[in-house]
């Protein structure tokens, strides 16, 4: 049985105080690179060039079989063509009208969902926050982190928004108290509850403070003064 980790977030649209959505602790996206080395951890002996021609062969029919009408199925999920936009008479406007795919569960997808357990992790604060830090590289969410690679932040309110001093994402040396500030290049993905780093190659071994600071307040608003969260595990580079 696989889990799937979520955070709690107040539903504003009623009067009860005790009623909450779960939100998902999304932990990055998988590509088929990924999946593939998954598939030969669990023991299939053929090169990965060869299983990406297949899927990409694959891929490819599917999308041709589905767009010349039939309906796919391909276990995973199901696919039949649709047409949007209103016709008077028999003239295709391609402005107007459009070929698009209706998708649906499949079995195997369906036999996944069913065996997925909820785990709740806690209640999403109002308050800016962060809930964890990942290694995008490893998928590890201990504390360390790879140099020269992607890192995930996940929390509240911590997208990175302001000109005020110290805003962005900051590493300070535990030991020393250096403190390397990010450059705005290397944060490649900026949201409210998520934040996507690059690891700066510089950074020397030893052990960090993670450090956020920002002027977001999830309206079009900013902060008079900038705010600051430290992540509460230490992070160790290699």
């Amino acid at each position: 049985m696989t889990q799937l980790r979520a955070w709690l977030k107040p539903n504003h649209l009623t009067a009860d105080t005790s009623d909450y959505t779960a939100v998902p602790d999304t932990l990055g996206g998988v590509g088929l690179e990924q999946i593939i080395a998954d598939m030969q951890f669990q023991g299939v002996e053929l090169q990965k060039e060869t299983i990406i021609d297949i899927v990409n062969r694959f891929n490819r029919l599917a999308a041709q079989r589905v767009t010349e009408g039939y309906t796919v199925n391909t276990g995973l999920v199901n696919m039949r063509p649709m047409i949007k936009g209103v016709f008077h008479g028999t003239a295709v406007d391609p402005e107007k009208h459009r070929v698009y795919i209706s998708i649906t569960q499949g079995i195997d997808l369906r036999k996944a969902v069913s065996g997925t357990q909820i785990v709740i992790q806690g209640v999403m604060s109002d308050i800016i926050a962060i809930h964890s830090v990942t290694d995008a590289f490893t998928g590890k969410r201990d504390g360390s982190l790879t140099k020269g690679r992607n890192a995930e932040i996940r929390g509240a309110f911590i997208k990175i928004v302001g000109d005020g001093v110290g805003v962005g994402v900051a590493f300070t040396k535990t030991d020393t108290g250096t403190r390397t500030l990010l450059d705005a290049h290397d944060i490649v993905i900026n949201e409210p509850s998520r934040v996507l780093i690059m690891v700066p190659a510089s950074l020397a071994a030893g052990t960090y403070d993670l450090s956020l600071t920002t002027q977001f307040t999830g309206s079009n608003k900013t902060l008079k003064n900038p705010r600051t969260v430290i992540y509460k595990t230490k992070i160790t580079i290699a």
